[in-house]
């Protein structure tokens, strides 16, 4: 017996996390520091991503540098309090 219609594509790559890694990507951040950040964020917006997407991922975008900002800091902090 012949199969019936034509087989399902497999959408890959369509998921809202794939469209945030695309679009973070390309500002040159690592996926994983955008996953983790957008894991982050969903737990504080209880799993609403239109916060997060609003602004073509202005949010996500500031939390990133935020984050950055913070991590070079406290490096800086380490290194100084080593030199003195």
């Amino acid at each position: 017996m012949a199969p019936r219609g034509r087989p399902r594509k497999k959408m890959v790559g369509s998921s809202r996390m794939d469209a945030a890694l695309d679009a973070m990507t390309q500002f040159g951040f690592e996926g994983k520091l955008v996953q983790e950040t957008v894991n982050e964020l969903l737990d504080v917006y209880e799993g609403a991503w239109p916060f997060i997407e609003d602004g073509s991922y202005n949010l996500l975008i500031e939390t990133i540098l935020a984050k950055q900002e913070d991590k070079y800091l406290n490096t800086n902090i380490v290194l100084i309090s080593f030199t003195n």
